[in-house]
């Protein structure tokens, strides 16, 4: 693609002789009457020129609309925009307006635009859809990191982002499919080169209003009463137009608020006078000659890294006492009973409370509820570590502490997650959310490990100084950096009605009903698995061999995240995929279950939590294909609280009751000794092996039932692919 500056600098060449035209008129119910208004149309990147087809339709009479038609060599952005610009000159008279959607569509609008202007052709405006600007950190880091993510990623998760906002594939034939997803991917990126070079080196303002128009639904414009004030850098006037209820692909069933928004916004705002319609509104206008003028510190990447670093700090120690602290308890009373118990109450009360943090961290400055909750957590643990000082840290106390702890820490996560909006430039969020997720990942993945150590090494009385320095570490970060006065993440409404209108959705529904009722009875023998990890593999290994076990466990979860980035999962039959997976898991449970002995444990987890975590990424792909965006979280929230009530039983009832029974029966001249004993192993420990082979020929049994089941076997044809959201 060629620089901008090179683009404009080498003038419009006339349209080649013998190349065909790529502005295409589509057919309209009524072509005769004067030219009143000439629109150009780029629709989104995956988009023929038929997308168009329906603005043209609701269009005013007079009001002609073309579109433009990508060749089959497509010869990127700088060539496309200099033939297009050379046929606006060529065939299009009297008033002009460019209209690009999506983040391809934006980027070769814009250009066009660019252009035109060198040439001398008025425009009246720009409208731009479902797009603000997307564009790379100058961080060799990052930017190195997010490339090296985007090559690994299949053209199969491309396709499943077509078909998630309604475009539908399963009437395509698979390489027809897989071509738009990878023409989607290259246009993503030559948006994203585009954007960036835009705005880091705009080659001066152009003389018309830039106006956005979003969907109120659409996740991909979030902040938008923020966020079209970035295309200052290239325009002098910026607008943003907001459509009620709707989501990315608003082109398809909402042209006729779009036509109205396009015949009257731009006349607006050079008159200053009011306008709104039916189902939409003018959101917000900005006509700064400057970027911003707003006072106070502002987003930045340096900024976002300084307090997310410290939060890793933060987070990893926290994750260390988390794995420390019950595995202490065990290794001290024998206890299932009491792991499992205080295993909830580091992750129960804060799920809880978590309905009630979100409601108030909306209200309330992030940074102020982050110190708030450090400063909890640093007194908890003190209190703790005061308490293991003398000896009573083994009573009653360690179970109220623990609580407070899961209180105070899910208080100080959940401002620090909504405040990343505030501390990093909006364009380069995507990229700070995917450093958040890998930080998480790699504290999670150490834990054990430097849990294991250093219980074995130093004692409990190490790991909570180490989490009090790490929390102090947080409070001294958070104390200095300013944070900035910009737009912070606020959920859409509350997480119990966001549950209670997924449980609706999921109810309304014979195929959802009976997913729900899957993962129920699922995690009912899937969480005590996860739990008993640590005290399996102290039954016959020390405690650093532990913390290895755990860590491949975390590999685990890794491997699933990387084998879905580079497979992107099933094109059909995905629910068959999850039980597959589900079976696959079960496999995984006997064999760590079968041998007392580290390398079959290590790769039993292993596989545990490879197997969990591909069986996530097909749910979650499932939910973003088969549901309507605006009720992704929904659904999702819905899964989520499934999850959390099976954990009480799972922790507390089957994998204590089922150890406290089988232990004895595997004991040397144990009733099972004999038989089940003769080929698992008798001993200490060996009725957590059993427990580890029942659940996992539970889950098998639930999955086969689940495959002969009809609304689970022909769950990927009785529920189709989500639609575009209705008007």
């Amino acid at each position: 693609m060629q620089s901008l500056d090179h683009s404009l600098g080498r003038g419009t060449p006339s349209v080649p002789p013998g190349d065909p035209l790529l502005l295409c008129e589509p057919v309209r119910p009524d072509p005769g009457g004067p030219v009143v208004r000439t629109y150009v149309c780029v629709p989104f990147g995956d988009g023929a020129a038929t997308a168009c087809q329906p603005l043209a339709d609701a269009l005013p009479p007079g009001h002609r609309v073309f579109s433009l038609v990508r060749p089959a060599r497509d010869p990127g952005i700088g060539e496309l925009a200099a033939r297009g610009a050379a046929e606006i000159l060529d065939r299009v008279d009297g008033p002009l307006v460019l209209y690009g959607h999506g983040g391809a569509g934006s980027a070769l609008v814009l250009e066009l635009a660019y252009r035109l202007t060198a040439a001398g052709r008025p425009i009246e405006a720009v409208y731009l859809g479902a797009v603000f600007p997307v564009t790379r950190p100058a961080s060799r880091l990052i930017g190195g990191l997010s490339a090296w993510l985007r090559r690994l990623r299949s053209d199969q998760a491309y396709a499943n982002r077509l078909t998630g906002p309604g475009r539908e594939l399963g009437g395509l034939d698979p390489a027809h499919a897989l071509r738009l997803a990878r023409e989607l991917r290259e246009d993503t990126e030559r948006a994203e080169e585009h954007h960036t070079r835009l705005l880091q080196h705009p080659a001066g303002r152009l003389p018309v209003p830039i106006i956005t128009i979003v969907g109120a639904d659409d996740p991909a414009t979030d902040y938008h009463a923020e966020r079209f004030r970035e295309w200052h850098p290239i325009t002098g006037t910026s607008a943003v137009v907001v459509l009620d209820d709707a989501g990315h692909r608003f082109l398809e069933n909402r042209a006729g608020q779009v036509a109205r928004v396009i015949t009257t916004v731009d006349a607006a705002l050079h008159t200053g006078a009011a306008v709104a319609g039916d189902g939409w509104r003018l959101a917000g206008v900005s006509r700064s000659p400057e970027r911003d003028h707003r006072a106070g510190p502002r987003p930045s990447m340096r900024r976002f890294a300084t307090v997310a670093v410290s939060q890793l700090v933060s987070l990893t120690g926290a994750q260390i006492a988390d794995f420390a602290v019950p595995l202490w308890i065990y290794s001290l009373t024998g206890s299932l009973t009491r792991f499992g118990l205080l295993t909830l109450l580091a992750i129960i009360p804060g799920l809880v409370v978590a309905p009630l943090a979100g409601a108030v961290i909306d209200r309330t400055d992030r940074r102020r509820v982050m110190l708030a909750g450090d400063c909890a957590a640093g007194l908890v643990v003190a209190a703790m570590a005061l308490s293991y000082a003398t000896g009573g840290l083994l009573d009653w106390p360690l179970y109220p502490l623990l609580a407070l702890l899961s209180v105070a820490l899910t208080f100080q996560r959940l401002a620090y997650l909504s405040a990343v909006p505030q501390l990093v430039p909006k364009q380069f969020l995507g990229h700070a959310n995917g450093l958040v997720q890998t930080a998480e990942g790699a504290a999670r993945l150490i834990a054990p490990l430097a849990g294991a150590a250093l219980l074995a090494a130093f004692g409990m009385e190490w790991i909570l100084l180490l989490e009090v320095a790490t929390v102090a570490v947080s409070i001294a970060v958070v104390l200095a950096v300013r944070f900035p006065r910009a737009m912070a993440h606020q959920r859409g409404e509350p997480l119990l009605a966001e549950i209670a209108a997924g449980f609706r959705y999921s109810v309304g529904n014979r195929s959802f009903r009976a997913m729900l009722v899957l993962f129920a009875v699922v995690n009912v023998f899937m969480s005590p698995l996860i739990l008993l990890v640590q005290p399996l593999s102290l039954s016959f290994a020390p405690l650093t061999t532990a913390g290895w076990i755990s860590f491949a466990g975390g590999l685990g979860v890794a491997a699933g995240g990387l084998t879905l980035t580079v497979w992107g999962g099933p094109r059909r039959h995905r629910m068959r995929a999850v039980l597959l997976f589900i079976l696959l898991f079960a496999v995984f449970a006997v064999l760590t279950g079968a041998h007392a002995s580290a390398y079959p444990v290590a790769v039993g987890v292993f596989g545990i939590l490879f197997s969990l975590s591909v069986t996530n990424g097909i749910y979650m792909t499932m939910i973003q294909v088969k549901v309507p965006q605006r009720f992704h979280g929904r659904v999702l929230a819905a899964n989520q609280m499934i999850a959390w009530s099976s954990m009480p039983v799972a922790f507390l009832l089957v994998a204590p009751g089922a150890s406290h029974l089988l232990n004895p029966l595997l004991e040397p001249g144990g009733p099972l000794a004999p038989t089940v004993g003769a080929v698992i192993g008798t001993g200490a420990g060996r009725g957590i092996g059993l427990t580890y082979i029942l659940c996992g020929l539970a889950i098998a049994v639930v999955a086969g039932l689940a495959m002969r089941h009809p609304p689970l076997a022909r769950f990927d044809d009785e529920i189709p692919d989500a639609g575009p959201d209705a008007p």
